[in-house]
């Protein structure tokens, strides 16, 4: 997994669609880390963040989230300020805030656990009223892709042993020859620990 980045002064004020929308493509599912709104405008504004009712369509001269690490590989997330159809408002807020009209207000939501975003799906920075521009950034922990041969377990009782991981959309998925074992973790748990656990 490898930490991404954006942050964007948003340009569409309209009530009911989006001011900034992340949105992932068809392979990688991703854990939203953090999220900030600050006002750069004296208009009171209400916004939400969350996962829109229906998705936008043609992005505007979309920007790919910056890795924080710059050895990692680059991002399939993608960053949107407009849409030819925008997306639309989430059914249920995940979270709200309303300003003061006040430059320089804002706030930062931490998602200490992860808020996860499926493959081809939208997280939107929602417009409920006709809002004021802010600068506003998220923070993503992308699951990569990636397949290889993990060389000896740190354990004498495997040390003949051979671990085989991919990581993909689904999670981690290992094998092993000996002892003779295979299975699938879910992102948010531990693949070294589970693979001990499973063989003491």
């Amino acid at each position: 997994m490898a930490v991404y980045a954006i942050a964007r002064r948003t340009t569409n004020v309209t009530s009911g669609q989006s001011a900034h929308t992340i949105y992932t493509g068809a392979t990688n599912r991703v854990m939203l880390m953090e999220a900030g709104i600050f006002l750069a405008a004296a208009t009171s504004s209400t916004y939400s963040l969350g996962r829109p009712a229906a998705a936008g369509v043609t992005p505007t001269s979309p920007v790919a989230l910056e890795a924080e690490d710059p050895a990692s590989p680059v991002s399939t997330v993608n960053s949107a300020l407009a849409w030819g159809t925008s997306p639309t408002n989430p059914t249920n807020d995940l979270r709200r805030w309303r300003s003061r009209a006040t430059i320089g207000q804002g706030v930062i939501f931490t998602f200490p656990k992860g808020l996860l975003i499926p493959v081809s799906s939208n997280f939107v920075l929602q417009n409920l009223a006709t809002n004021g521009v802010v600068d506003s950034y998220f923070v993503i922990d992308e699951w990569q892709n990636w397949s290889g041969r993990v060389g000896g377990v740190a354990d004498n009782r495997f040390r003949n042993s051979a671990l085989w991981v991919t990581t993909n959309s689904v999670g981690i998925q290992y094998r092993s020859a000996w002892p003779a074992h295979a299975g699938t973790l879910a992102p948010e748990r531990d693949a070294a620990e589970d693979f001990r656990s499973q063989h003491v």
